[in-house]
């Protein structure tokens, strides 16, 4: 790995950074650190894992669902993170929430989890709130820093 150091001409490989996705006003922009797509949708930031070579279509249809089962739901889902924000020590100001990010985990079982992010002003440091959703509803919520 480091033979450049050592006289060989090969240097270390590093991953390209891929061309960012654009279809009218829609852009999803490849992070390389995170290894994640993202792009914003209806106002909610959405981060899709990839192979970084090029965006995959098929994750808009599925932001744009999860955006508006988000719209749909948002009450059950500020509740949990409130929730979250009661148990914590830090004076997190719950006025200042706001989704950070939202991604999909993938299951061996085929079930697919949604995880929300949610973090606020410096009031908040590093924490983040995390509201897990399956099949259209809230299931579990967490918080950490």
């Amino acid at each position: 790995m480091w033979n450049w150091l050592f006289g060989s001409k090969e240097l270390p490989q590093q991953q390209q950074q891929p061309a960012d996705y654009v279809s009218g006003n829609f852009r999803a922009s490849y992070d390389i650190a995170e290894e994640l797509w993202k792009f914003q949708l209806a106002g909610i930031p959405f981060g899709v894992r990839g192979t970084g070579k090029e965006f995959d279509l098929r994750e808009l249809e599925w932001a744009e669902n999860t955006a508006r089962l988000i719209q749909t739901i948002r009450p059950d889902i500020e509740a949990k993170v409130d929730e979250q924000l009661s148990g914590w020590f830090g004076a997190c100001d719950p006025a200042a929430k706001r989704i950070n990010l939202v991604t999909r985990l993938n299951y061996p079982d085929g079930k697919d989890r949604t995880l929300v992010n949610y973090t606020g002003d410096k009031s908040w440091g590093d924490y983040v709130a995390t509201v897990v959703i399956l099949d259209l509803k809230v299931i579990d919520s967490y918080g950490s820093n």
